[in-house]
């Protein structure tokens, strides 16, 4: 069995939707595990009128108001020496400049959780839409989608604000209710959609590691994690006994 990582890090549903099928589709999997919806809790947070496309989000080209290092490889690029240009690729790293061209967030992740907006009437409209679309690419191409609800350890979540928040364990409390809520609401959105859709869904937000350390922060694993997420994983879609139908497709 070959499992390939066809993820978007640090996206949305959006961006994991056109990974999927502009890259990972054409690798002919049989069976598609969709485990997406953290960081669509931001859009759905923001104090911005929310728009399904989530052009209240993040732009669709960064935009050059400050020069960027992006500017100075662009710069770099018509020096007529390719030793040169080889230097300027390496160093100004353009591939990590060009997402923050293509897609630039226009409120932080921090100041969206540290906002007071109440979100509680918003439907994740945007996220429902990508994940029909991926479950329909996904079958429309032959394979089975899965999809995995997400987790996030509450104890620790976004303890990196706590400087922000001068230590106020009341502020800390309402700003955890905020991405909880949230993180709930998505979680809704994506077992309402499976259910109606027929898709398999794994609980994954049940899961707990053999060791609290295991987990870095909110939601990201160690090593030692990610084996025992793996597991957790394997032994769900044993359970729903969708491998053997996947590779008989």
């Amino acid at each position: 069995m070959d499992v390939v990582n066809g993820g978007a890090s640090y996206y949305t549903s959006a961006e994991e939707l056109g990974t999927l099928a502009f890259r990972g589709i054409y690798t002919e999997p049989d069976l598609v595990l969709i485990h997406t919806g953290g960081n669509d809790i931001y859009p759905l947070m923001s104090p911005r009128a929310y728009q399904p496309d989530y052009s209240h989000w993040r732009t669709v080209d960064g935009g050059y108001d400050n020069l960027s290092r992006n500017d100075l490889f662009r710069a770099a690029w018509i020096v007529p020496s390719w030793t040169f240009r080889v230097w300027a690729t390496l160093r100004l790293k353009p591939d990590a400049m060009m997402r923050a061209m293509l897609s630039k967030e226009l409120d932080s992740a921090m100041n969206i959780l540290l906002d007071t907006n109440d979100f509680s009437q918003r439907q994740p409209v945007g996220l429902e839409r990508n994940l029909r679309s991926m479950i329909a690419i996904t079958r429309a191409h032959g394979a089975t989608p899965v999809t995995i609800l997400f987790n996030q350890h509450s104890e620790r979540y976004h303890q990196f604000l706590l400087p922000f928040l001068k230590n106020d364990p009341q502020k800390y409390a309402e700003v955890r209710q905020r991405a909880d809520m949230a993180m709930s609401m998505v979680n809704q959105t994506i077992l309402r959609v499976s259910n109606e859709l027929n898709v398999p869904v794994i609980p994954y937000h049940l899961f707990t590691p053999s060791h609290d350390d295991y987990w870095q922060d909110q939601c990201h694993l160690n090593e030692e994690g990610l084996v025992e997420k793996a597991m957790f994983i394997g032994k769900w879609l044993v359970e729903l006994d969708v491998l053997k139908g996947a590779v008989n497709n």
